[in-house]
């Protein structure tokens, strides 16, 4: 191989690392941008849910209300989920 050839096989070896490097970088925090999405939907879901029940606050709450308002929270978050991988 010549010069020029070696030369752009090395940029161009470059160029697609770089790009996949960038790929894996955003698919990472598109995980982490997800999770954070999930804790806010279960906290939002918690809070009405025992507003729902007459309840301010988690402290306030009575043990099987707060055990009901969780496992809600959950399935909401589980077809949430489920919905984001089917797109």
């Amino acid at each position: 191989m010549t010069k020029l050839y070696k030369f752009l096989l090395l940029i161009t070896i470059i160029v697609l690392g770089t790009i996949w490097y960038f790929a894996v970088k955003k698919d990472n925090f598109r995980t982490e941008e997800v999770s954070h999405i999930g804790m806010k939907l279960k906290a939002d879901t918690m809070r009405n849910c025992l507003h729902k029940a007459g309840f301010r606050t988690a402290e306030e709450a009575d043990p099987e209300t707060l055990k009901k308002c969780r496992i809600l929270a959950d399935e909401k978050w589980q077809e949430a989920k489920e919905l984001n991988e089917n797109l």
